[in-house]
């Protein structure tokens, strides 16, 4: 069952094109690079999600996407049903 933790993500202008603001629904926020997932960025700030295998197989971090785009592992556990209400894997999503 995908966890209730949902993200958006929000580019401010302020930093550079390759860094992104993630909103949680809860009000954090933390700073995503596009060189490491979304749940390293979270760990770096010591936000802890739910996890399991940390590959993408498991689902345990399985979030909803509610605004922009990541580029994510392709072959992730999620079911197409999943993939089309918009959940991610921030273990393995940039």
């Amino acid at each position: 069952m995908p966890s209730k933790t949902t993200f958006r993500s929000k580019t401010r202008a302020t930093l550079p094109s390759d860094v992104t603001t993630i909103h949680l629904t809860d009000g954090r926020t933390f700073e995503a690079d596009e060189a490491h997932t979304l749940m390293e960025c979270a760990d770096r700030e010591d936000l802890r999600m739910p996890r399991g295998c940390r590959f993408g197989s498991c689902c345990t971090c399985a979030v909803r996407l509610r605004k922009g785009k990541v580029a994510q592992v392709v072959g992730t556990g999620l079911t197409a049903l999943q993939r089309e209400q918009g959940f991610i894997l921030p273990c393995v999503a940039y």
